[in-house]
């Protein structure tokens, strides 16, 4: 009887330990949905357009044109009041324009020849009126004429070297750029561009 007893209770305490200790039962399995893969590549982008030439940027030479209109202005003035030494007028006349010729800019150096062409006329004008009204004066003070004269180098000067000194060029530093060898994901051989700034 106690050897049955002590089975009973080995047993019973056996079944109570298995089912304290086994798990739950797990949910049944859900379908996944469809959808893309990991594997799955994205489409690449398209590339931008490769531009083949260099961009262009602005570029002023007002420096070159003011030293030209410095050398020339003094012998100008020298002119004006000496018509007959006409070497005088010619570094007024023809070194802005070279400049615009130096720097490739043909167009721009026949309206600097013209606009100079008319400086010089008007400077003739107001040296001649000076010399008439000069002439038996004792003081002669001609502001009038002496004001047209610097108000058309002045101008002319501002609007040659701030106006017209300018021109577009390929930047520079686009022919730093190097080739450089590369291989895309696919395999295939392609050519970058490198470049320092």
């Amino acid at each position: 009887m106690r050897s049955a007893f002590a089975s009973a209770l080995v047993v019973a305490c056996l079944g109570a330990a298995c089912s304290a200790t086994s798990p739950r039962p797990l949910p049944p399995h859900r379908p996944r949905a469809a959808g893309p893969s990991a594997t799955a590549q994205l489409p690449r982008p398209p590339d931008l357009p490769a531009s083949t030439e260099p961009p262009l940027v602005d570029e002023r030479y007002v420096a070159p044109m003011l030293v030209a209109d410095v050398v020339g202005v003094v012998p100008l003035v020298h002119w004006m009041f000496q018509p007959d030494k006409t070497y005088l007028a010619l570094p007024t006349l023809f070194l802005p324009p070279l400049v615009h010729v130096a720097y490739g800019e043909p167009a721009k150096a026949v309206g600097s020849l013209a606009m100079r062409g008319a400086l010089l006329a008007a400077v003739y004008a107001a040296g001649t009126s000076i010399k008439e009204e000069c002439s038996d004066a004792f003081i002669c003070l001609p502001f009038s004429q002496m004001m047209l004269a610097n108000a058309a180098i002045v101008t002319v000067i501002v609007v040659d070297a701030f106006l017209l000194a300018r021109r577009r060029r390929p930047e520079r530093a686009w022919s730093n750029l190097r080739l450089l060898p590369s291989v895309t994901p696919a395999g295939d051989a392609t050519l970058g561009v490198s470049g320092r700034f």
